[in-house]
């Protein structure tokens, strides 16, 4: 068994990579990479910088991968961005694709409350094959 923690509270104070570093030296096994809310970057005002929302957005998994193997921990699932509703495809499979290059085998996307099962089944089925 692993004892694992999302990043997203302590990431909105020191940042993902020292968040990471932080859950290592806590003493977890691994790290949930949280991208809650990364269609919500996109709203800010111009320019953005931050990296989930540029076209270096993969460096970042990259980089939370190795500093969370440098302090002894691997990150073993993710959170893709939530609500997950309106236009947000093109982000749902950028937390797929994070997460495979952080390593994580699993990315939670929960369905919208507010919307039927059908209508949330259509959302997975259009990921499914992406998630692939």
């Amino acid at each position: 068994m692993k004892i694992s923690t999302e990043i997203y509270g302590t990431a909105k104070i020191t940042g993902a990579r020292k968040a990471v570093e932080l859950c290592g030296k806590a003493g977890f096994d691994a790290w949930d990479f949280s991208m809650f809310d990364m269609h919500k970057l996109v709203k800010l005002p111009l320019p953005c910088k931050h990296q989930m929302v540029s076209r270096y957005y993969l460096s970042l998994a990259e980089d939370l991968k190795k500093i969370g193997l440098d302090n002894g921990i691997i990150c073993n699932q993710s959170h893709a961005p939530f609500p997950s509703w309106g236009t947000i495809m093109d982000y749902l499979k950028r937390a797929v694709e994070c997460t495979a290059e952080a390593g994580g085998k699993i990315c939670v996307v929960h369905p919208d409350c507010d919307k039927s099962v059908q209508k949330n089944a259509e959302l997975y089925l259009e990921l499914l094959d992406f998630a692939k």
